[in-house]
Order: structure tokens, then sequence, then C-alpha cells
């Protein structure tokens, strides 16, 4: 994206390292909330219940981690917006009213685009052939930014005055070519790389199995919960429907795991050259 952005911003670029799993229930709740994952059922006990009780729902309370991070870094008189971004209808409606919000201290962006497309990669022959590697995936997303909402909002944003733009990611992904066979009851998580459920175990070579959570920093919902972490090109498959699956992940993107591609994440800095 950069040869993009660097027409209007002069741009700083660093790195932080993800959380594990690098996925968004536990990286990007610990961006918004400032909390490692074991910090939230005791500091959030009623809204731990709701998120642990459905997958889907494990970052809906972002807006209010957000808020409660600026009182505790006494920043609350930082007036802050949260948005959370999946269609592109959703951006354009922020953009239509993108003037109001020229005065907020603090305007916070989640922007799904990037991470959908690589989770409909597995359910969609067309998006396999546009993003059959990784330059392609990232060819594509450059192609969609230029054409953007995104884009727009962003030159927008560039005209304001000593206006700074962080841009940023929770996790990376990396492509996955090698099934792992694992074992696992109804309970057990969803996730490709990464899974927590009760007394899970994963071949040695397969990643790094985690029996005692709080030693990472991970909750645990009872005392035989235990988390298994695909490393290298891994990916975790059922026995039950096990060529189906292994034929619908083989070659797609995937993040939650262990490798320099998910965790290594870039920090940009963006000034406007108009200031």
């Amino acid at each position: 994206m950069r040869s993009q952005l660097e027409q209007r911003f002069a741009i700083e670029e660093q790195i932080h390292l993800s959380i594990l799993p690098t996925a968004t229930p536990f990286s990007r709740n610990a961006i918004f909330s400032g909390h490692l994952p074991d910090e939230l059922p005791k500091r959030y006990p009623k809204q731990w219940k709701e998120m642990i009780r459905d997958e889907s729902s494990m970052n809906k309370f972002e807006a209010q981690f957000l808020e409660d991070y600026l009182v505790r870094r006494k920043l609350d008189q930082v007036q802050a917006k949260y948005f959370k971004l999946i269609t592109a209808d959703e951006g354009q409606r922020l953009l239509g009213r993108l003037a109001e919000y020229r005065t907020t201290g603090l305007l916070a962006l989640v922007v799904n685009f990037v991470d959908l497309l690589a989770h409909h990669r597995a359910e969609s022959d067309v998006i396999k052939e546009m993003l059959p590697d990784e330059s392609g995936y990232r060819a594509t997303i450059c192609s969609w930014l230029e054409k953007s909402w995104m884009r727009e909002l962003l030159d927008s944003v560039g005209e304001w005055e000593d206006t700074v733009v962080v841009i940023t990611s929770d996790h990376g992904s990396i492509q996955v070519d090698k099934p792992i066979r694992i074992l696992g009851d109804r309970q057990t998580s969803s996730g490709v790389r990464y899974k927590y459920g009760r007394n899970l175990d994963s071949p040695e070579k397969g990643g790094l199995t985690i029996k005692k959570p709080g030693e990472y920093h991970l909750p645990a919902e009872e005392v035989t919960t235990n988390y298994v972490i695909a490393r290298d090109r891994n990916f975790f498959v059922y026995p039950t429907d096990y060529h189906r699956f292994v034929k619908r992940f083989e070659g797609s993107f995937q993040h939650g795991g262990i490798s320099l591609e998910e965790m290594v994440v870039p920090v940009a800095t963006l000034r406007s050259r108009l200031a």
C-alpha cells in the first residue's frame, strides 16, 4: 500500500509483534483493551461470559475496551469514536459523514476487508484464481485500496491540519499447505491454525501444545483446557470428513499460528505532506 499512500503522506514504518494465538479474539482485544487475554475474564467477567459463549462475538466489546483504556491512562478527556466497517456500504456511509468527526480526538476504525478476503478464498474458486499466492494477495489488496472508500477517506484526512494516521493490524497471515490431524470434542474452538478446548493434543511436529494456559497469559475455562498452535505452514483438520476439509483449506491464507508472517506486523505512522 505504501506506493499509493506516500503520494499524500510522509510514512514512518515500524513493527510490533502479535501475541499468541495470532487471531482476532486474542490479539485485537489486546490492542483495544491494553490487557493480555487472561486478564479479560477478571476485568470484564460479565462481558467475558457473553464472549466465550459464541466465537463470533469475541470482539463485540472493543468500543468499551477502548473507552476504559483511555480512562485508565487518564486520557478520558479525549473524545473517541469507534467504527467497525465490514461492507463497502458501511465505509461509504462513514465517508459521507467524515466531516462530523473533524474535531474528534481519536477516530478508531476496524476495516475487515483484508481479513475477509483471506477467509472467503477458501469458499470461492474465483477468489482462489485471484489469490493464487502471496504476491496475488498483496496485488488484490492494493487494487482494492486504489478504488476504495478507504483511499478516499485517507485522502480527505490527509487534508486535515495536524492529523496523524496510524495503520496496523492485529496479526498477519500465512498460506498453509500441510494438514495435521487433531482430535477434539464439540466444545473445541473452530480455528484452522489454533484450537483450544479440553485435553487437546497434536503431534509435536505440528505445533505448540500449551497445557498450562496461564504461563502464556491465556484464559482457561476449565482445568483441562489447553491450546494447540500450529507452526510452519501446518493447519489442523479433524479425522471426520478429513479429505473434504483438506481440499477446502489447503493453499488458503490463515492466521492464529506461530510464524514470522503472522507475528511480525507493520505499524505505519502517516503525517500529511500538506501540513
